[in-house]
């Protein structure tokens, strides 16, 4: 069970609380094709913490024990829910959400890629640059329900 307060409920000083498995709450996904200069995980965390305080929610290759092989996790799914607490000063977002990460490679993990495109919200995609093999493949997830 957890607790949060949309937007909706903000001057009511009212909380919703539901369990996250049943709750209906919208999956942004993200994921990377080929290899990217940016680190995904790293703006992800910058995105989703507040300017007062930073959390690492999403492991990347720039913190503590963060370089671990690729061997280990490209294929896993890190999560993390966002729910607001109805201050003003502290919410980055009006309502709850899912935010999905893909480690490793997408180009790789065709059942990993078309799991998130079908449960997905929407579906982020980072990438570098475009040639004529991964231009295929985005042509491709076009084609699932997410909007990718």
């Amino acid at each position: 069970m957890k607790k949060w307060c949309p937007l909706s409920l903000r001057h009511c000083a009212g909380f919703k609380e539901t369990s996250m498995v049943t709750a209906n709450i919208p999956i942004f996904s993200f994921i990377r094709l080929g290899s990217c200069s940016i680190s995904k995980s790293k703006v992800l965390n910058k995105v989703l913490s507040s300017s007062q305080q930073h959390h690492n929610f999403f492991i990347h290759y720039n913190m503590e024990c963060g370089n671990f092989p690729g061997r280990i996790s490209d294929g896993l799914y890190e999560l993390c829910w966002y729910l607001p607490s109805g201050s003003e000063e502290l919410d980055l977002f009006p309502e709850p959400m899912t935010i999905l990460n893909l480690r490793g490679d997408a180009k790789e993990l065709h059942t990993q890629v078309q799991f998130l495109t079908n449960i997905s919200s929407a579906v982020f995609i980072w990438i570098d640059n475009i040639d004529s093999a991964l231009s295929k493949i985005l042509k491709s997830l076009a084609q699932f329900p997410a909007s990718a």
